[in-house]
C-alpha cells in the first residue's frame, strides 16, 4: 500500500517523476515573445552595422542596412535620424526631411534631430521652419554653442542681421573656438560697416582654422576696403593656394590686381579663374572691360558675351556688352561694315 507503485501514482507529490518531467510544450504566448525577441536582435545588429558602416563613409551600404533594419521595426527613431543624415549628406533634402520627420515623430526630444532637420530646411529655402527647427533645438539644449550658431545662419538667411549677430556671439561665449560662426559674425559686422571688429573675429577664426580658404578671401576684402592692398594680396594668394576650387580667389586677386594696375598680372589671374571655374562670371566682365580699355573690343565682345550666357539676367553684363558692341561697330574699318 505504500510501495512505489503508489508513491507514482501520487500526482500530488512534488517528488513524482512527472514533477521531475517539465511539459516541452510552452507556455501561452511564449513563442510570438520568443519571435519579437528575435526580431528585435535583427533590426539591432542591422543598425550597429548601418553605424560602422557610416563611419566608414560607405552611405550606401548604411542606407540599405538601415532600410533592413526599418523593414523590421518601422519604429525606430535612430535609424529614421541616421537614413535622413545620409540622404542629407548625399544631397537628397526631399528624403532627408522625410526621415527625419519620422524621427522626430517618434521621439521628439532626441537632441540632434532638430538641429537636422533646420539644416536641411536651409538647403531647401524653407527659413521660417528651419528657424522653428532651431528653436526647439535650443529649447532641448539651451546651452548648447552650436545650436545658437545654427539660429544665426538661419536669422541671417531671413535677413534679421543684429539677432544672428547676438546669436552667434553667444555660441562664441559658450565656445569660443567655433571658427565658421567668428567667420559669418565677420560678414554680419562688415555689412553693418564694422570693418575693425571684423577683421578681428576672421583673423582668430583663421587661426582656428587655417585652412579655410573662405576666411582668407573675407580677410582680403576687408584689408582692401581699408586700403592695405599689399596685405590684401597675400590673403588672396592664401585662398588660392588653400582652396579645392580656387576660382573665386582668383577672381578678387585679380580685381585687386587690376585696381593696382597691375594688368598682366591681372589678366593672366583672371584667365586662371576662368579655366577653373568656366561659370565664374565676375571674371569674364572683368577681362571684357580690361579688354574694352585697351581697345580689344572683338575679344571684350566674346568675354562679355560669355558672362550673359552663364547669367543673362546681370544687369550690368547687359549693359556692358552693348557698350562693346558700340565701340566694336565704331572701330571697324568702311569696307567692313558696308552691306554693298
Amino acid at each position: 500500500m505504500f510501495g512505489w507503485a503508489r508513491f507514482r501514482s501520487n500526482a500530488g507529490d512534488p517528488g513524482g517523476r512527472d514533477a521531475a518531467r517539465p511539459d516541452p510544450r510552452p507556455a501561452s504566448g511564449f513563442t510570438p515573445r520568443l519571435r519579437s525577441l528575435g526580431e528585435g536582435f535583427e533590426s539591432v545588429s542591422h543598425l550597429m552595422l548601418a553605424q560602422v558602416l557610416l563611419r566608414d563613409g560607405r552611405l550606401g551600404q548604411a542606407l540599405a542596412e538601415l532600410g533592413e533594419a526599418l523593414a523590421v521595426n518601422p519604429e525606430i527613431a535612430r535609424a529614421h535620424f541616421l537614413k535622413g543624415t545620409i540622404h542629407a549628406r548625399r544631397g537628397e533634402h526631399e528624403e532627408a526631411l522625410a526621415a527625419l520627420l519620422n524621427a522626430a515623430r517618434l521621439e521628439p526630444t532626441m537632441p540632434p534631430v532638430w538641429p537636422a532637420m533646420a539644416r536641411v530646411r536651409v538647403e531647401l529655402g524653407r527659413y521660417g521652419e528651419a528657424l522653428s527647427d532651431a528653436d526647439r533645438a535650443l529649447e532641448l539644449a539651451p546651452d548648447a554653442p552650436r545650436c545658437h550658431a545654427l539660429r544665426g545662419h538661419v536669422l541671417a538667411r531671413l535677413g534679421r542681421n543684429a539677432e544672428a549677430a547676438d546669436a552667434f556671439r553667444k555660441a562664441l561665449k559658450g565656445n569660443p573656438s567655433l571658427a565658421a560662426a567668428r567667420h559669418k559674425l565677420a560678414h554680419l559686422l562688415e555689412a553693418e560697416g564694422a570693418t575693425d571688429e571684423a577683421i578681428r573675429q576672421v583673423v582668430l577664426a583663421s587661426r582656428l582654422n587655417p585652412t579655410n580658404a573662405n576666411a582668407r578671401i573675407t580677410l582680403g576684402n576687408l584689408l582692401r576696403q581699408l586700403g592695405r592692398h599689399d596685405e590684401a594680396v597675400l590673403e588672396y594668394k592664401a585662398a588660392v593656394l588653400l582652396a579645392s576650387r580656387p576660382a573665386m580667389a582668383q577672381t578678387r586677386l585679380g580685381e585687386l590686381l587690376l585696381e593696382m594696375g597691375e594688368e598682366t598680372q591681372a589678366v593672366s589671374t583672371l584667365l586662371a579663374a576662368i579655366r577653373g571655374n568656366p561659370k565664374q562670371v565676375d571674371a569674364y566682365l572683368l577681362l571684357g572691360r580690361t579688354f574694352m580699355g585697351q581697345g580689344n573690343y572683338d575679344e571684350a565682345v566674346e568675354l562679355i558675351q560669355a558672362a550673359v550666357g552663364i547669367d543673362p539676367r546681370f544687369p550690368e553684363a547687359n549693359e556692358l556688352l552693348a557698350r562693346a558692341r558700340s565701340l566694336q561697330l565704331r572701330e571697324r574699318p568702311l569696307c567692313m561694315t558696308s552691306p554693298s
